[in-house]
């Protein structure tokens, strides 16, 4: 625990420089805070104990270094930590601010912990007024001062000299809500500040550029989008009240978890949209939204054309793609836009099962019954192009109350590895089943093994009044994707040590948004072991913990008992690769890239992929495929050179 206190007043004397004292001391434009100190030491040795974390062995040097060891003594368990940021005026150019620190922790003994501090080597020189001055050989000096039981640290002597009368209450319920903490007072911020972010906005919008082979039309309208989207940033930033992030360890659910706030304020334009929007719409997709599944998916908002349709129709730019698309799908997405448009977007998904899996999907239309005739059609000519084979005739089935259920068969093309052949759905051969309510404007499909009966049972739970999910809800599970990925690749011994670690359990990583009082919240959660799996699978990210206390930089593997490098659990032996992919199925993965880029008329990112192709030993036909595009795309531009 020692660590995390003394990493704290390392950071906060580093944040701010000495500033002459002023009459009036400034509101806080930022409140931080930890949770008990109790509390952190606790979820520090929860995290620690976590196999294949580095947090031990780092914390451990870092104490080594400042307290050359030693224990830090005299803190108050039951309390929390925290600090404040203010900004002062300055003369200094060219910062007209000055950000000044105060931090403050809890102890029952000042000078032992005085004493533990400076066990590393800082000298401690008193000052004026029961300060303390703290020199260390890596930061600024910190000057400390006791105050009914708390430890007062800054880089300014004279911060210390008008302290908060308690600061608990300036700390408020972050320490309760949140391990760390922060929150911003955006009132607090000078109005030059906010001038000069909202340069930073306008430049956004003055630096797009057009694309190569990008015609006028829609480059008008991509501007026009970026000016819209910079339009309500710039509107939501100057509502702006808080802004709060957090992060918490819940080591009893076993999950990390972080978290952002954001309000307007009460009466702005931003808080009036937000609350108007609140409770709009109600999702009818909750039974498509299962927590048990592999992958699960739900959007419902009321915000209408002024935020929802720049948050969410921009993802599937169609205006880049005319002329490159079947008419039916551009049809499709017009629909999907309109109702944005009008506010009533509402969409759930899941991958249900380990694998094989079974797709369910449900999705708010403008018209369903042409929006099905769409997707039937749009399926017959994938299957003229290739894309699918063996398209066969539409299927009624018996109703499902109100919902017109129909079903087609095809088969997805050989070649594509676990993924499609035998991980996802089980088998080339597929059946779609498509639901149509004209009543409720909805369309619902599934893919998979006992796609009827799921998609059923999916329709009754919605209608039966299933608990509506966030309005915002992204989540899935890391080991049934390890899994398919390691069928594609079984000599991948990094693969194999993956699945080991998922194959415990809790590799859920969950991402949600819901409404406030005139804002949003947005939350992040990683369960331990998707955070377990992290730490294998990303190892040059920092040292490899090989027994307590034991720390391996990255790229360094430990001697043997003749000198050469030992392998270790779930990386490479030195004289050994483990099987890559097969180098013309990834030559025309970049090939299926560039297309995509070429279609959008950036010329210059579909010429890099296809490149990445050409440059692939053994890409076969494939690489010499690539090769005739670039030449092709080098010509045309040179042609468009010329006069």
């Amino acid at each position: 625990m020692r660590v995390f206190v003394w990493v704290a007043v390392a950071l906060l004397a580093s944040a701010a420089t000495q500033s002459a004292a002023a009459a009036d001391d400034p509101e806080p434009l930022v409140i931080a805070s930890t949770s008990t100190v109790d509390e952190l030491a606790a979820d520090y040795r929860y995290l620690t104990a976590l196999p294949a974390s580095n947090l031990q062995a780092f914390a451990g040097q870092f104490l080594v270094m400042t307290t050359g060891g030693s224990s830090l003594r005299g803190l108050d368990g039951t309390r929390p930590m925290g600090a404040t940021i203010s900004l002062r005026p300055s003369r200094e150019f060219p910062f007209p601010w000055k950000p000044e620190v105060l931090g403050f922790i809890p102890v029952v003994d000042f000078m032992g912990l005085v004493d533990s501090l400076a066990a590393g080597g800082s000298a401690v020189h008193p000052q004026a007024g029961g300060v303390l001055a703290l020199t260390t050989s890596f930061g600024p000096a910190v000057s400390l001062r006791e105050l009914r039981g708390w430890a007062l640290a800054s880089a300014s002597p004279d911060r210390l000299q008008s302290p908060p009368a308690d600061p608990l209450v300036l700390l408020d319920d972050l320490p309760a809500t949140y391990d760390l903490g922060a929150r911003l007072f955006a009132a607090q911020l000078p109005s030059d500040l906010r001038v000069q972010w909202e340069g930073v906005l306008n430049s956004f919008s003055e630096n797009v550029r057009r694309r190569r082979n990008e015609d006028a039309a829609a480059f008008r309208r991509r501007t026009e989008r970026a000016r819209d989207r910079l339009t309500v940033l710039r509107q939501s930033f100057a509502d702006l009240e808080v802004l709060e992030v957090g992060i918490g360890v819940d080591s009893p659910r076993r999950t990390v978890s972080g978290d952002l706030v954001a309000t307007s304020r009460p009466g702005s334009e931003t808080a009036r949209r937000v609350e108007a929007a609140r409770g709009q719409i109600a999702t009818r997709f909750a039974g498509f939204v299962r927590q048990d599944a592999a992958a699960t998916f739900h959007f419902a908002s009321g915000l209408g054309s002024d935020l929802g349709i720049q948050a969410v129709a921009d993802l599937v730019p169609i205006e880049l793609l005319r002329g490159e698309v079947d008419p039916r799908f551009e049809e499709m997405h017009a629909q999907l836009r309109q109702t944005l448009q009008e506010g009533r977007a509402n969409a759930g998904l899941s991958l249900l099962g380990d694998g094989p899996f079974t797709l369910i999907l449900g999705v708010s239309v403008v018209d369903a019954k042409r929006f099905g005739e769409l997707l039937h059609e749009a399926l017959r000519e994938a299957s003229r192009q290739g894309t699918f084979q063996n398209v066969g005739p539409v299927v009624d089935l018996a109703p499902h109350g109100d919902v017109r259920l129909s079903a087609i068969s095809l088969s997805l093309p050989p070649g594509g590895g676990a993924w499609s052949d035998e991980g996802l759905f089980g088998s080339r051969d597929l059946e779609i089943v498509v639901g149509i309510d004209e009543g409720r404007q909805t369309v619902c499909l599934a893919v998979g093994p006992e796609g009827r009966r799921r998609l059923r049972r999916a329709i009754d739970q919605s209608q039966a009044g299933a608990p509506d999910p966030p309005p915002l809800l992204v989540s899935f599970r890391l080991r049934p994707f390890a899994d398919l990925a390691a069928m594609s690749d079984p000599e991948n011994s990094q693969l194999a040590a993956l699945c080991a670690i998922l194959r415990a359990g809790l590799d859920r990583i969950a991402l949600w948004a819901d409404h406030v009082e005139n804002g949003y919240h947005l939350r992040l959660e990683v369960e331990e072991g998707a955070i377990r799996a992290l730490m294998i699978a990303l190892p040059e990210a920092g040292g490899v913990r090989h027994g307590p206390g034991n720390y391996r930089p990255p790229n360094r593997r430990p001697a043997g008992p003749d000198g050469s490098p030992q392998s270790l659990p779930g990386q490479m032996t030195p004289n050994r690769r483990p099987a890559g992919p097969d180098p013309a199925r990834q030559a025309q993965g970049y090939l299926k890239i560039g297309e995509v880029f070429e279609r959008r008329g950036d010329v210059d990112l579909a010429v890099k992929w296809y490149q990445k192709a050409v440059q692939l030993k053994g890409a076969g036909e494939c690489g010499l495929e690539a090769q005739r595009r670039v030449e092709r795309l080098r010509q045309r531009a040179e042609d468009i050179r010329r006069p």
